[in-house]
């Protein structure tokens, strides 16, 4: 018993540790594109003034939390349901890391850069934030109901640590040096946009644990219609 019993617990570590570390993975995201670099980029660069920037990227952030809320209902379903929800997880995060590369070459000069940075932020942002209800719909498959709690403070600790981490990278890397790491031109703000790549980079490496690692516990599905 005691040989069967061990292979167990490891697996329940790898597996907690891998959901942990998605945090750390998504967090450069939610620090450098969301909050601090990329934010401030646009407000800066894409409008007549750095106030009307403001406005604009305020209206892209507020889209997003709409539709992720009109949204709610069928993801809180999808979630619930169980059976592919690391599928769907899968799918949000890459859509925002593919959309997040695309940020990178969204120039200010550019015919209707503004809104065509802002409808690929919304993307991005929309995609980031389902992933998020897949990946948290897992924490019952993880640790026991009492647990659950002390589970997501211990990812929300690692992934604020992650955005950190990613955030001095970006800084001494990118956007700090007169030459940028990997030969990266300083033209036309390309040195800002490109710690998009960084984030993608980022976020791909570190969430694949948790796509493999992680399973669907059987039996942690609605049956029938979600009420």
């Amino acid at each position: 018993m005691t040989e069967t019993a061990a292979p167990e617990a490891s697996e329940d570590r790898r597996a907690i540790a891998s959901w942990c570390l998605y945090d750390w993975a998504a967090s450069a995201y939610n620090t450098l594109v969301l909050t601090f670099i990329y934010s401030t980029y646009f407000t800066q660069s894409f409008a007549s003034n750095p106030d009307a920037g403001t406005a604009l990227w305020s209206r892209g952030v507020s889209t997003s939390a709409v539709i992720v809320a009109l949204l709610s209902p069928l993801l809180g379903a999808l979630a619930d349901r169980g059976g592919r929800r690391r599928r769907y997880l899968a799918l949000a995060a890459f859509t925002c890391i593919a959309f997040t590369v695309a940020l990178t070459f969204v120039r200010p000069g550019q015919s209707h850069a503004a809104l065509t940075a802002l409808t690929v932020f919304v993307i991005a942002n929309v995609a980031f934030e389902v992933a998020f209800v897949f990946y948290n719909s897992f924490l019952p498959d993880l640790v026991s109901e009492e647990k659950i709690g002390r589970l997501s403070g211990y990812g929300w600790g690692i992934g604020y640590i992650g955005g950190l981490v990613a955030m001095v990278l970006a800084l001494v890397g990118f956007v700090r040096p007169e030459t940028p790491w990997f030969g990266i031109t300083t033209e036309d703000g390309f040195n800002i946009r490109a710690t998009n790549l960084l984030v993608a980079a980022w976020f791909l490496l570190f969430s694949l644990p948790m796509l493999l690692f992680v399973k669907e516990k059987a039996g942690t599905a609605r049956a029938g219609p979600p009420g």
